[in-house]
């Protein structure tokens, strides 16, 4: 009965694990959070440095064109990239997400470039970098392989 309860613990245990396994937002150099809404006027490139210095080496560059929200035309042209020197890791043409793989303590440059609609000419967007955990699927997946291999054991004795 007493193993029933500890395993039934355990259970919950790795099924609450998906909801504190939540993405962190990075910082840049100067410590302002690249979760950070840019006005544009007419056509700009804006350029961003940071360090990788969150845990993961995943991360995800998220681009969002906000200027819906205070009902200006969307955006002509709008692209983000993260490069390392003359390297481009990842990039997106319009609003957009993906993913890139960084090594912790160097740093990477976060381009945008957007040509803010007509007739207005201004623009508003959105750029947000996370650290992506692992997988809580890729745990659990873990602990069921090892739960397999110990109960293998336990029939061979």
């Amino acid at each position: 009965m007493l193993r029933f309860y500890r395993w039934s613990l355990i259970a919950v245990f790795l099924l609450m694990l998906p909801a504190v396994g939540t993405a962190c937002l990075v910082f840049d150099v100067v410590d302002v959070p690249l979760d950070k809404n840019y006005a544009i006027f007419q056509t700009e490139l804006i350029i961003e440095k940071f360090t990788a210095d969150v845990s993961p080496t995943l991360y995800k560059a998220t681009l969002t064109d906000l200027s819906f929200t205070l009902g200006l035309p969307d955006f002509q042209k709008l692209s983000l990239s993260v490069n390392k020197g003359s390297t481009v890791l990842g990039y997106t043409i319009g609003p957009g997400s993906f993913f890139f793989d960084v090594v912790l303590g160097e740093s990477y440059f976060l381009n945008i470039f957007a040509k803010a609609g007509i007739p207005d000419d201004f623009g508003l967007l959105n750029v947000k970098i996370e650290a992506v955990p692992v997988p809580p699927a890729v745990l659990l997946l873990g602990s069921g392989l090892l739960g397999l291999v110990m109960m293998r054991r336990r029939s061979r004795k």
